[in-house]
């Protein structure tokens, strides 16, 4: 697998270090978690689908939307995330296939 793939393992079924160490890196940033963590709430209120404009995150965490920017690339970079264009505005949603992914590479069983 690649990196710009949602799996977590390779072709073989072997696990995809790089993939799992991109997600933790993207993870590992207090504000990139904070920016999840918001639309991980969004989505379990919203359901399947739901995104928030990137005005309404920075807005949400009182930071400037430059920052947002900034974090919400590299989250879409490690496929937490997913950018999307609506007219004049681009949603931000989770990628939940990357992260069930690496957990379950991880060991860690979601059911």
């Amino acid at each position: 697998m690649s990196i710009h793939s949602t799996q977590a393992t390779d072709s073989s079924g072997s696990v995809d270090a790089l993939a799992i160490t991109g997600v933790m890196r993207a993870l590992s940033n207090p504000n990139r978690l904070r920016i999840f963590l918001l639309l991980r709430d969004h989505l379990k209120r919203e359901g399947k689908g739901a995104g928030l404009r990137v005005g309404e995150i920075a807005e949400r965490l009182e930071v400037t939307q430059s920052t947002v920017s900034h974090h919400l690339k590299e989250l879409e970079h490690a496929k937490v995330i997913r950018l999307e264009r609506r007219g004049r505005n681009v949603m931000c949603s989770v990628v939940c296939e990357t992260l069930e992914d690496v957990l379950e590479c991880l060991g860690c069983n979601l059911s």
